[in-house]
């Protein structure tokens, strides 16, 4: 069980964007970490505060539990969903989570919409896990470098909105006490990684966090008050 833990969270805003709406919420102990990515639309006005809201209440509420699981974690987020429907009628988002549990020695990832979760290596090459939900592979296909330039690859099949709670795909994964876990929104993992564009020329919004066991620091890089940790 591991009572260290190490975070960078980037996040820059994308040439083409009016404001970065990508934003991060984290919780961790000695025992649990549990960390979520969104990435807001830009219609409406409301998405990046109702993503950030969202958020920060389910990892509030879990860091208050003696012992979070899984089906805890998406019950609270069910929650939280119904508590905001009122305030944020027509705000919408994609995200990603990831759950460790140190003492069960167990780690599940969350995905809903275009938003990734992964393990990176030692040579800084990222292993994506978590599936794509876009009108470009919306059979469940493998998202591949080509899927990047069609023009549906920003429609997703799957998001966080005010309408209904979207059941995300949840997944376990071997547990590795010393691997370095990665959530990314896609203007990192797609418009970054598979496009090869500079953090400098970005078009769209920009986001990691990476998280490691092995120190007890933390590293925020981001040109927003995106970040939330308790």
């Amino acid at each position: 069980m591991s009572s260290l833990v190490s975070v960078h969270w980037f996040s820059r805003k994308g040439q083409a964007r009016e404001r970065n709406s990508d934003a991060c919420a984290v919780f961790s102990n000695a025992s649990t970490i549990l960390a979520i990515i969104g990435d807001a639309s830009e219609k409406g006005l409301q998405g990046s505060e109702y993503v950030m809201t969202w958020m920060t209440s389910v990892v509030d509420q879990i860091a208050i539990e003696t012992a979070p699981t899984c089906d805890l974690i998406l019950t609270v987020m069910k929650n939280v969903h119904r508590q905001l429907r009122p305030n944020f009628p027509s705000a919408r988002a994609c995200w990603g989570a990831l759950f460790i549990d140190h003492k069960n020695e167990k780690v599940w990832m969350f995905s809903c919409g275009d938003c990734r979760v992964g393990i990176e290596n030692e040579h800084g090459t990222i292993k994506w896990h978590t599936t794509v939900h876009s009108q470009v592979n919306w059979q469940g296909d493998e998202f591949l470098p080509a899927h990047a330039k069609m023009p549906h690859r920003h429609q997703v099949t799957r998001s966080l909105n005010a309408k209904r709670f979207v059941d995300p795909d949840v997944m376990e994964i071997d547990y590795d006490q010393q691997g370095r876990w990665v959530l990314a929104t896609d203007g990192y993992w797609v418009e970054h990684q598979i496009e090869c564009v500079s953090i400098h020329d970005l078009q769209d919004d920009a986001s990691f966090v990476r998280f490691s066991c092995a120190k007890n620091k933390r590293n925020i890089d981001s040109d927003s008050d995106n970040y939330y940790q308790v």
